[in-house]
This record gives structure tokens, C-alpha cells and sequence, in this order.
């Protein structure tokens, strides 16, 4: 790969340090780490609890409940981090309206991803977040 600038450099990082930690050894069972890996393919859709375990061939309150004692997140907070991690991602590099980035992350309703950003970033709106964060 030819890196010509800092942030070109910066995101060749970032990727390489986030295949690294997908290379890492789970602690978790197979079922979870195959539904973190569903979560993760999916997010954009929406996905439910019940799509994930019927996937994966397992009851939704076994799924639930593993997903609990092994990641010591709900499948449901574990959905809205991600989501709203990527949220962040497209808040600083792109731009993308709020609105179109909870589209993307699998929010149709602009009010509830104000909602859900809030819940977990402590920050109103993501436009608020946008500005004291944007990468140069």
C-alpha cells in the first residue's frame, strides 16, 4: 500500500489493528462468538435476537442469556454500542447528515438514534458530537 498523507497512515493503522484483534482467540463459546460475528455482519439491518438464535439454532433465552454471562452485555446493548460506534465513526470521516448515519446503522427513526446516541454517548445530537470531534 502506497501511504502518501498522516491519515492515510492513521487508517492503514486502524485496519490493521482491527484485523488483528478479529485474528485474537475468543474466551467466548462458539455460540456467542457466531452470534457477535452475525451482529456485526447484520447491524445495519434490523436485526433481532430471535433471527439471530433461529440462525443459529438455538432458543432465544438461551442465546439471550449466554450472550449475558459471556460478554456481561445484553444482546440489546451490545447491538446499540456497536451501532452506535460506527455512528461515531461516520460522524468524524464523513459528510454524512445524522440522519443518513442512522439510516446506515440500521436506525429509520432520526429521533430514536438521537435517543440511542445520547443513552450511550452522554452527547446531544449526534450533530453536537460531529463538531467536537471531526478529524482534520
Amino acid at each position: 500500500m502506497n501511504v502518501q498523507t498522516p491519515n492515510e497512515l492513521e487508517d492503514m493503522f486502524y485496519n490493521f489493528i482491527k484485523i488483528f484483534k478479529e485474528l485474537e482467540p475468543s474466551n467466548n463459546s462458539l455460540v456467542v462468538y457466531k452470534a457477535i460475528s452475525l451482529i456485526k455482519d447484520k447491524y445495519e439491518e434490523g436485526i433481532s435476537l430471535k433471527e439471530i438464535a433461529n440462525e443459529l439454532n438455538v432458543t432465544p433465552e438461551y442465546l439471550s442469556s449466554l450472550f449475558n454471562k459471556e460478554t456481561g452485555k445484553s444482546f440489546t446493548l451490545y447491538l446499540k454500542q456497536l451501532r452506535i460506534h460506527k455512528a461515531q465513526e461516520y460522524l468524524t470521516k464523513s459528510e454524512m447528515k445524522s440522519y443518513e448515519i442512522g439510516e446506515k446503522i440500521g436506525y429509520t427513526d432520526p429521533k430514536y438514534f438521537t435517543k440511542v446516541f445520547k443513552e450511550i454517548t452522554g452527547i446531544t445530537p449526534p450533530a453536537t458530537y460531529k463538531k467536537l470531534n471531526k478529524t482534520k
